[in-house]
């Protein structure tokens, strides 16, 4: 089935930032293709799929029996007491807060004193922090893509793309990583923004981040690196991929949503003090959007202590990494190396249907992604894993898979 592909360009005065910073007014002809849900697809995703997939899943009357592998909270910290006394010292102290958007915060506001300390965390010159890892991908993309030409790695998540189309950029999807191809691109088109996930959110594979680095810095490329899924859960103190590799001075921008390991609702920027002052200043997120609120803040605040000597989780969640992918792969689903994700490839949606119910069955929720867009052929059931997982939850889950394996086509 073809996509259909719109293409759209015109030109505009914009506030232009150049990837390694630099801030100018020109004019800027824009141009970008991407892919709309055809009527077919629309088709393909009735109610009926939606019914069995989303709307009608119950929990089972024991709940205490339910292995969930759906949330992002890889270090299980969701609900801890330090976190949770935080918040409420919070709401006693501020309430809701005397919220605005970002712009209008006082220099020495507790969320700036956060973003000084998360900065000094990851060895960066300045973070923004922002309302969800969506605003954060979506205002640096939109602030330093305009004007320039970015590289997106084919699955790289879609607030990335959406950035850089508000930015009106050319836009060319480079094969999921493939450092070749990028080659390819760049030699082809010039410098420009490479765009990639630490940890690809379907399928939990790592991008090869050295190789793609190197072949940005050769084709004078700058590297946007996404470690929503890695912050946290991998590398030093949790400091993400790019530090658990020694290549934190080589990526200019890092994004990363807190509503994953940090069990938050805020994402953040961490990228240079020029670049960070224009996406506070101009982008659309950051401007037309209210600030966090105050138990947020301070919840952040308490879950970064807790990340930052959080090892023995991060160790433990390594070992239920390596036990789930090694056995999935016993069974023949797949799924390779690759990190705390992994997902169960379905060719038809029907047959994605049967698994989740034979999941939920046997009380063992994972997600199936088929939203917005459905790649016929490609259709995935997610298992997401965090440190708590016993050997016990593991078994169950291994049984499980390995009975959709014997499920007719």
């Amino acid at each position: 089935m073809e996509h259909e592909t719109p293409e759209s360009a015109l030109t505009c005065t914009v506030f232009s930032c150049t990837p390694a910073g630099e801030c100018r007014e020109q004019a800027v002809v824009g141009r970008s293709t991407h892919a709309a849900m055809t009527k077919d697809q629309q088709r393909y995703v009735n109610d009926e799929m939606l019914d069995v997939l989303y709307r009608h899943r119950t929990r089972p009357a024991d709940s205490g029996k339910l292995v969930e592998v759906v949330s992002n909270d890889y270090l299980d910290l969701g609900g801890h007491p330090a976190i949770a006394a935080a918040q409420q010292e919070a709401d006693e102290r501020f309430g809701n807060g005397n919220r605005m958007a970002a712009p209008h915060l006082f220099a020495d506001d507790p969320q700036h004193r956060l973003e000084e300390r998360i900065a000094t965390w990851l060895g960066v010159e300045a973070v923004v922090l922002t309302q969800s890892g969506w605003t954060a991908n979506f205002g640096l993309m939109q602030v330093l893509s305009q004007g320039t030409t970015v590289y997106r790695d084919e699955t790289a998540h879609s607030s990335l793309t959406d950035g850089a189309l508000a930015a009106r950029a050319e836009m060319h999807d480079v094969r999921h990583n493939d450092p070749g191809h990028l080659a390819e691109l760049l030699r082809g088109h010039g410098p420009g923004l490479v765009v990639l996930n630490a940890v690809y959110n379907i399928r939990g594979d790592l991008t090869p981040l050295a190789e793609m680095v190197e072949t940005a810095e050769l084709h004078g490329g700058t590297v946007v690196l996404d470690e929503s899924h890695s912050l946290g859960a991998l590398g030093p103190a949790g400091r993400g991929l790019a530090a658990q590799l020694t290549l934190g001075h080589r990526v200019a921008h890092r994004t990363a949503s807190l509503a994953k390991a940090f069990t938050a609702r805020a994402g953040i920027v961490a990228t240079s003090r020029a670049a960070a002052e224009q996406i506070r200043y101009r982008a659309r997120s950051a401007c037309f959007a209210s600030t966090l609120l105050p138990r947020d803040i301070a919840g952040i605040d308490a879950t970064l202590t807790l990340i930052e000597h959080a090892d023995q989780a991060r160790t433990r969640l390594a070992d239920r990494t390596h036990t789930l992918r090694t056995g999935l792969d016993q069974q023949g689903w797949g799924v390779g190396p690759g990190a705390h994700i992994a997902s169960l490839v379905h060719t038809t949606l029907p047959r994605l249907a049967r698994s989740v119910t034979a999941l939920d069955a046997a009380a063992v929720r994972a997600s199936a992604f088929v939203l917005p867009v459905p790649r016929q052929g490609h259709l995935p059931l997610r298992i997401c894993l965090h440190a708590s997982l016993t050997d016990h939850d593991l078994d169950r889950i291994l049984d499980a898979t390995a009975l959709l394996r014997t499920e007719p086509a």
